[in-house]
């Protein structure tokens, strides 16, 4: 339900862009550029779970699906460049051998939404979901990871100052393990959840949308490699 509210809200966004962007009145219809962001939105949004499962093969499956998908019929000059963006990460993220690689396609693939959104001057509002109430089980402190990823994601691709802030700030202070844990090697759980704060803190100070993209992608590979060595499956 959540992601689908997303969906339709930025469907509806991106069907005044004809006129935000002064296309011609023979441009692509509404339902056209509701198709197109509805296969924008889920290809990018399962790619997003897909990395932060830890699972390369979902996730070039989700970005080939990404690669191949097009603009509507006499869609705005303006559009074009920043689709074969995305396209071109898609593309080559699909082939990424690895985490680290992946975390730099999937900022590349992010980072592309952005700028267009930026472009367009009307870029989606994504709801904000809520947050659950603060626990001490570990279930509830891996939803506030879970909510901190979606928030860092409509930062970037918003993009979002309000989203960010909330993400890096979540990021920063979730404690997946007690406060007293020794951090231990590098690879062990709590040295990666040390990172995702560590990572927050970073974002907190981080402006630019460039480099924002890439503390998302880093975010999610970090969150995968923890997943798989967790033998974590998520679910939806």
């Amino acid at each position: 339900m959540k992601r689908n509210l997303v969906v339709l809200v930025l469907a509806m966004l991106f069907s005044g862009l004809q006129q935000a962007t002064g296309a011609p009145p023979e441009g692509p219809t509404d339902v056209e550029i509701v198709n197109a962001m509805e296969q924008h939105y889920r290809a990018a949004i399962l790619a997003h779970d897909a990395l932060m499962q830890g699972d390369l093969t979902a996730f070039s499956a989700r970005l080939t699906e990404l690669a191949a998908a097009e603009l509507p019929p006499n869609s705005p000059d303006l559009w074009v460049p920043f689709n074969a963006q995305m396209q071109s990460a898609a593309h080559s993220g699909a082939k990424s051998p690895d985490l680290a690689a992946a975390a730099d396609a999937m900022a590349s693939v992010a980072l592309a939404c952005g700028v267009c959104h930026q472009a367009v001057v009307r870029g989606p509002v994504y709801p904000v979901p809520p947050k659950g109430a603060p626990d001490e089980s570990l279930k509830d402190r891996m939803g506030e990871h879970e909510w901190a990823t979606l928030m860092i994601w409509n930062g970037v691709t918003g993009p979002s100052e309000y989203a960010w802030g909330l993400g890096a700030e979540s990021l920063a202070t979730t404690r997946i393990f007690a406060a007293n844990t020794q951090v231990g090697d590098e690879g062990s759980l709590p040295e990666m959840a040390a990172a995702l704060r560590t990572l927050g803190e970073e974002a907190k100070v981080t402006t630019s949308l460039h480099a924002r993209s890439a503390i998302y992608g880093r975010m999610l590979a970090t969150c995968g490699g923890c997943h798989q060595a967790a033998g974590v499956k998520l679910t939806r």
